[in-house]
């Protein structure tokens, strides 16, 4: 008996004379067991019957009558023969049984869909789960939501490769753009002796000594490094921060927090503070190298002078050479350089230990706690805010997947471990001593050698020389960021090179002018830190506000996300600036400005709180104020933004020209009127006056109706019958009886 078909019944009525249909659904097969070797059961023919079946033509009914006419057909040389199978093979060579394919709605037969683990969503939406030959099973959704990842523009395809180190042979190509997906290999512990070797060099023994020469104590001394330390945390952890979530330099990423523009000032701000600090510090590895040679009786009787310039021409090719080279050889030189100083830094201690006298150093008096305020604030100076502006510069190829946290946290603590242990001892030797700490003061690496057992000069020298190379080179590697965030649309290399011919010139000029080593820790990095502060604040607040990362193209170009000039963020700064700077002191040539509001308060000069310089600080909370106030409309509309481009892509961006290309219609078309009006020297053309239209006849005067019924024959009535010409006679009615298309007559 036939299987019931699926379908609904249908009349032969509605289906009569259309074509047969392409496919049907297969008949059940009988029970088949594969096991048992047997061949399955014959199928009735009958088993394919049904309204829906096409017909099957049966078997020939036997050879053909005589020949095939035409030639023979021709047999391919190149097939095998044809080789007889024996009836009865071995077991081991016969085929295995062919299963038929399972049944639409059996029982018991496995299904791929009952393990996830071997199909997956994307197998089950294109239906690779199984099914029958030839048959599509229906498209299923996944269970779960596909988790896509959002790549940069330009990069999608570096989502699909390993990350890889930056080599240390090739020169680093990126500058203010993000840096490529496939070179951010680095890991959150790795910022930590990236840090460590910037700000292990031994020129913290000398802070320690400044602070002493303070009027402070021990006690008060550590307190105030403590500080200064923990206070440094907040803008190199959230400037490092910014460098992992973009991939820029960290005065590229200001543009965020000031406009394309109006970043022009913290552009040059930052390009300030690189070059001095890379000045001061070639400065001082030079001086310090040259006063060790004498001492040690190889200097080849050149002198002081002459050694001090070499080891100067020297410190800045090696660190303008470095800073090309770029990321890659900075990373393995910082690696080499934490293991070194921390070796060394145990030693210097170890080897100095004597020096210390613990009851000389706590028979010391505390002094004023405003002093030791301003211990705090040179402390911070030195370490945090000389380096915050190059905090995202050293971030950029950290794993865009790693823990902002971590990053944040082990950035802070190489940048801070490696300063506080050498300012706490320099301020110890310098307490026991103090007159040894007034010479550190002025030449550290000179009075810490002196001490120094013989053999030692050579390791301290390569120490020193190591941390402070370290320490120019990241100078003057994020001063070619800071140029190129002026605009400058040269390469990076070429923007490092001009950094370096930079730092180089300062730190020529502090030799040849002899300056004092008090004087630049004290005033000189005070009156930079004061803008650098606000920056840093207003730069950190914004930081903690926002809550997306910054859109990398519109910090490239303008037309974005973020606009030209954010005025109040720019205004804050110089007015910020201004105003902390009267809460500052110095005593060096042409800074003693500075304190202006001292005398209005009714603050002496000479008073402890006066050369606290407590102004750096306030510009730091100023900063904070202010972004706090007034930034989170401005920052909460730029995510919006960036949120709309990332689903829309680089649409607004491209539409963003139209009007500069459109703009130059209307100066083409002013032009119009003057090219279409008639020309001064041209006389009007003379217009012929148009010709005479001819005298029209008068029209005939039409007949009246008396004489036209008068003179019209009588009606026909029969003129409107059509004659019938013979043979068009209309054909006769069909007779209703002989018609038998009607069907049967209904009488």
């Amino acid at each position: 008996m036939p299987p019931a078909s699926p379908f609904p019944e249908a009349r032969l009525e509605d289906v009569q004379g259309l074509p047969p249909p392409i496919g049907q659904q297969a008949a059940p097969l009988p029970p088949y067991e594969p096991g048992t070797g047997a061949p399955p059961p014959p199928v009735s023919p009958d088993a394919f019957a049904g309204p829906y079946a096409t017909p099957v033509p049966g078997p020939m009914p036997g050879p053909l009558p005589g020949p095939m006419p035409g030639p023979a057909p021709a047999s391919f040389p190149t097939a095998p023969p044809v080789v007889p199978v024996p009836e009865t093979l071995a077991p081991e060579m016969q085929a295995p049984p062919v299963a038929p394919p399972p049944l639409p709605g059996a029982s018991g037969l496995p299904s791929l869909d009952e393990d996830d683990d071997v199909v997956d969503d994307i197998d089950r939406v294109f239906g690779a789960s199984g099914g029958y030959p030839g048959v599509v099973p229906p498209a299923a959704p996944p269970s779960e939501p596909v988790a896509t990842v959002h790549a940069v523009d330009g990069q999608a395809d570096l989502l699909a490769g390993a990350t890889e180190d930056h080599p240390a042979s090739v020169v680093e190509h990126a500058g203010a753009e993000p840096t490529s997906l496939d070179l951010r290999a680095g890991r959150a512990a790795r910022l930590f002796w990236l840090w460590f070797a910037t700000n292990s060099s031994w020129v913290s023994v000398a802070i320690g000594a400044v602070l002493v020469t303070l009027g402070i104590s021990l006690r008060q001394a550590i307190v105030a490094t403590l500080a200064g330390v923990a206070l440094s945390f907040l803008p190199l952890g959230l400037g490092t921060l910014a460098g992992k979530w973009s991939g820029q330099p960290t005065m590229i990423v200001s543009r965020a927090t000031f406009g394309l523009s109006g970043n022009i000032l913290p552009a040059v701000l930052g390009i300030l503070t690189r070059v001095f600090w890379g000045g001061v510090l070639l400065w001082v590895l030079a001086v310090s190298f040259g006063r060790l040679l004498v001492f040690a009786g190889l200097d080849a009787d050149l002198g002081e002078q002459v050694w001090t310039f070499v080891v100067l021409g020297v410190g800045a090719v090696l660190a303008a050479l470095i800073g090309v080279f770029g990321y890659g050889f900075i990373a393995r030189l910082q690696l080499v350089t934490t293991i070194l100083s921390g070796v060394l830094i145990v030693g210097l201690i170890a080897m100095t230990y004597d020096r210390v006298d613990l009851a000389a150093a706590l028979a010391v008096g505390d002094g004023a706690w405003t002093l030791a305020l301003g211990g705090t604030v040179l402390v911070f100076c030195f370490v945090g805010l000389a380096w915050v502006q190059s905090s995202s510069d050293l971030a950029r190829y950290q794993r865009p997947e790693s823990s902002g946290a971590q990053s944040m946290l082990w950035a802070s603590l190489g940048a801070t471990i490696a300063p506080f242990i050498l300012i706490v001892w320099g301020a110890l030797l310098a307490v026991s001593d103090p007159l040894l700490g007034q010479e550190m003061a002025e030449a550290p690496l000179h009075a810490i050698a002196r001490i120094l057992p013989l053999w030692y000069p050579a390791p301290v020298m390569l120490a020193a020389g190591l941390g402070l190379l370290c320490s120019i080179v990241l100078a003057v590697y994020s001063g070619g960021f800071a140029i190129q965030a002026l605009g400058v649309t040269a390469r990076r290399n070429a923007t490092t090179l001009i950094a370096a011919v930079l730092v180089a010139a300062v730190a020529g000029g502090l030799v040849v002018f002899g300056a004092d080593a008090f004087a630049i820790s004290r005033d000189l990095a005070t009156t930079l830190a004061v803008p650098v502060a606000a920056w840093a604040g207003i730069f950190a607040a914004e930081m903690m506000i926002r809550t997306r990362r910054f859109d990398a193209p519109s910090l490239l170009r303008p037309g974005g996300v973020y606009p030209r000039v954010r005025v109040g963020n720019l205004i804050g700064l110089i007015v910020i600036s201004a105003v902390s700077f009267g809460f500052t002191s110095a005593t060096f040539p042409g800074l003693t400005w500075q304190g202006f509001f001292f005398p209005l308060l009714g603050i002496p000069m000479e008073d402890p709180f006066a050369r606290s310089d407590v102004g750096v600080l306030l510009a730091l909370v100023l900063g904070i104020f202010l972004a706090l106030v007034s930034a989170i409309p401005a920052i909460r509309q730029q995510e919006r933004e960036s949120l709309r481009l990332e689903h829309t892509g680089p649409v607004p961006r491209t539409t963003g020209a139209v009007p500069r290309i459109t703009g130059a219609v209307p100066s083409a078309t002013g032009a119009f009127p003057r090219t279409t009006g008639p020309a001064p020297n041209v006389e009007p053309p003379v217009v012929a006056p148009p010709a005479a239209e001819p005298a029209m006849e008068p029209l005939p005067e039409p007949p009246s109706l008396y004489d036209t019924l008068a003179t019209a024959p009588p009606p026909d009535p029969f003129a409107s019958l059509d004659p019938v010409a013979p043979g068009d006679e209309p054909p006769a009615p069909p007779d209703p009886l002989l018609d038998w298309s009607r069907g049967p007559d209904p009488r």
